[in-house]
């Protein structure tokens, strides 16, 4: 029994090690989730073969204006999964953003084909057709988000704000 005792001190350091090295595992880790481009540029790093990781990195390159660098994020998910809706849905963001307009509106007709419910789309289409001043294709794609999703708050301000443009 006294060997246990005496074993005790030496168990307990044992664990404390343990939990300090996970502690700083955890807080190292912590670190990539600071920003979402250090994020996602190590998911897609350890996961190369996988699109979402390269889609949401292609994201947040969005979110910051890097749209040349998030349209190569997007297109490596696309060649890795050629049926994410997703993918060509932020292609078109991208490009529409950039201006392309016409490259968009394609992205967009093909992630509606991949998934015709699909309520980004088609409010990422109706804003691209309102920035080319065709205002009545807008107004029926945030219709055609509205009807998939009623409570799609996007989509409801862009149509309320171009409807009252009309009246006045």
């Amino acid at each position: 029994m006294d060997y246990i005792k005496n074993g005790r001190p030496l168990f307990c350091l044992i664990v404390a090690l343990i939990a300090l090295q996970y502690m700083g595992g955890a807080y190292l880790r912590n670190t990539f989730w600071r920003h979402d481009l250090i994020l996602w540029n190590d998911v897609a790093a350890l996961s190369p073969a996988k699109a979402r990781g390269h889609i949401n990195l292609g994201t947040a390159f969005t979110r910051i204006g890097g749209y040349d660098v998030a349209l190569e994020k997007f297109f490596i998910a696309l060649e890795l999964d050629p049926f994410s809706p997703e993918a060509h849905n932020n292609i078109g963001a991208a490009y529409s953003l950039k201006g392309l307009f016409d490259e968009a509106i394609g992205h967009y007709e093909n992630a509606l084909r991949l998934r015709p419910g699909y309520p980004d789309a088609y409010n990422n289409l109706g804003v691209t057709y309102e920035k080319k001043g065709m205002i009545e294709d807008a107004i029926k794609n945030y219709q055609s988000a509205l009807k998939i999703n009623p409570r799609y708050n996007k989509a409801e301000n862009n149509l309320t704000r171009l409807q009252a443009g009309r009246i006045r």
